[in-house]
């Protein structure tokens, strides 16, 4: 009997740590994330975060974010669909277009920004982005959360 009891305790002990070593980072407004992938590196700062009401008097979030190319040859292209929104529920955000956006690329050593848009269905001033490096294989790099 004490011999199960040593186990179980040893195995609570075990999966306690764990889960305490799995806590995600997050990241916040105005820090530098700098992502590495097999192309080289780059760099994500989101630099504003703002409540907007659209035409047609719907709340949504535009979020400003700068793209470095630190070390990548070709040419680096991130956009809104990096992204994932959620909502201080947990509920996935539909994206807002924001038009007129253009040159949303950079070559090794540029830099561009980008405004992107989420709708909101609550009051909250908060909102979680998902990034993912590339969008097509559905894993995600990095967690922003934003709030103001």
């Amino acid at each position: 009997m004490k011999r199960i009891i040593k186990v179980l305790a040893i195995s609570f002990l075990f999966l306690a740590a764990l889960t305490g070593c799995s806590k995600e980072k997050t990241y916040g407004l105005n820090e530098d994330v700098y992502v590495k992938n097999s192309q080289g590196e780059y760099r994500i700062k989101i630099t504003d975060v703002e409540r907007k009401v659209s035409k047609k008097n719907e709340n949504y979030v535009e979020i400003t974010f700068e793209v470095e190319n630190i070390s990548i040859s070709g040419t680096l292209e991130k956009d809104e669909y990096n992204f994932m929104a959620y909502d201080k529920k947990g509920k996935s955000c539909s994206s807002y277009l924001i038009l007129g956006q253009n040159n949303l690329k950079a070559n090794k050593g540029e830099k561009y920004q980008i405004k992107i848009g989420y709708y909101l269905d609550s009051n909250d001033n908060y909102i979680k982005l998902d990034y993912s490096d590339n969008y097509l294989s559905g894993n995600k790099d990095l967690t922003f959360v934003l709030e103001w």
